[in-house]
């Protein structure tokens, strides 16, 4: 009777830290995932805000070298910029110029390798756009 209870007792305290730590895994992961998101998000509206800035001040379109100012400024990997005529300044993944290109609004978009956080900063017409995007790798979306 007693290595009876005992093994009820053992199974219950097993089935009550399962029922706990899964759960609490999956948010420690989620939560991650979450962080590392908006940090991504942050850094591009970041760079969107500092461009629209010096297009402000200047009231011109943002040339390369104050884009290449500003993301040196963020020091953060993963910062792209596509500009208006089609080139691009930053490092970030291959498909990204396909996804900042087909953006009409600010997104986060599920890519090869990781997420891409999307700003689209448009200067006095369909001519004056630029698009920022924000590369997150999964490793960095894992972390937790």
């Amino acid at each position: 009777m007693r290595r009876r209870l005992a093994l009820v007792f053992v199974a219950l305290a097993v089935m009550l830290a399962i029922g706990f730590l899964v759960p609490l895994g999956r948010s420690v992961q989620s939560q991650a995932r979450l962080r590392a998101l908006a940090g991504a998000q942050s850094d591009a509206r970041g760079v969107a805000t500092a461009l629209a800035a010096v297009a402000g001040s200047t009231g011109e379109l943002p040339g390369v070298a104050e884009v290449e100012f500003v993301l040196h400024s963020f020091e953060s990997s993963g910062l792209l910029v596509l500009m208006a005529d089609g080139s691009l300044i930053g490092s970030g993944p291959d498909d990204a110029v396909a996804v900042a290109a087909a953006a009409t609004g600010s997104v986060v978009a599920e890519v090869a390798d990781g997420a891409l956080a999307v700003v689209p900063v448009t200067f006095g017409g369909e001519d004056g756009q630029l698009v920022v995007t924000a590369f997150v790798d999964d490793d960095t979306l894992r972390e937790g």
